[in-house]
């Protein structure tokens, strides 16, 4: 099947790119259990019942490469885990006047271990981000190409500072990546 997929190999011009279905399937698995963390280990005591759990946050720069829009779940209270998502879409002419065009999404995964007490702590990320890119070039020797592909992951860290309010608010957060 060219340019197509046979249920395990995303296939380009014949070859196997790369196995999709273990990636997909980590991807599926980690949302499922940042999910249902709410349920697994329900706390009785007031101050755990209005902890802040869930933050929606962009970054500028950072795991994403230019910028991530991200979901992290406070899974306890020292452990987060994140699932971001940057998505760009770019197109142009080359010298020879061929139309270009590619869309680019990169997916962090990570986990983060927050050392100290408070609303302002140490945060110590670490966990892979995943590349997707797809494509065209018009008129190659005559032929229009299309690309598909889905990246091998790339290992990633966060070193920074994070400051949450146990009661919810604002989150702000600095750091290397």
């Amino acid at each position: 099947m060219p340019g197509g997929q046979d249920g395990r190999h995303l296939l380009l011009n014949d070859e196997a790119v790369v196995a999709s279905r273990p990636i997909y399937s980590a991807l599926v698995g980690v949302a499922a259990l940042l999910a249902a963390a709410p349920l697994a280990g329900q706390q009785t005591d007031s101050a755990a019942d209005t902890r802040a759990a869930n933050a929606l946050y962009a970054e500028i720069g950072g795991n994403g490469l230019l910028y991530t829009l991200n979901y992290d779940r406070r899974v306890r209270d020292n452990v987060t885990g994140r699932i971001g998502l940057m998505f760009i879409s770019l197109s142009g002419t080359t010298e020879a006047g061929e139309r270009a065009e590619a869309t680019v999404a990169f997916v962090p995964l990570m986990v983060n271990r927050l050392i100290g007490g408070g609303a302002g702590r140490l945060e110590l990320g670490i966990g892979p981000v995943f590349g997707f890119a797809t494509g065209e070039i018009d008129e190659v020797e005559d032929e229009d190409v299309e690309f598909t592909g889905l990246g091998l992951p790339a290992l990633t860290s966060t070193v920074g500072y994070r400051y949450q309010p146990e009661d919810g608010g604002l989150v702000f957060r600095a750091g290397l990546t």
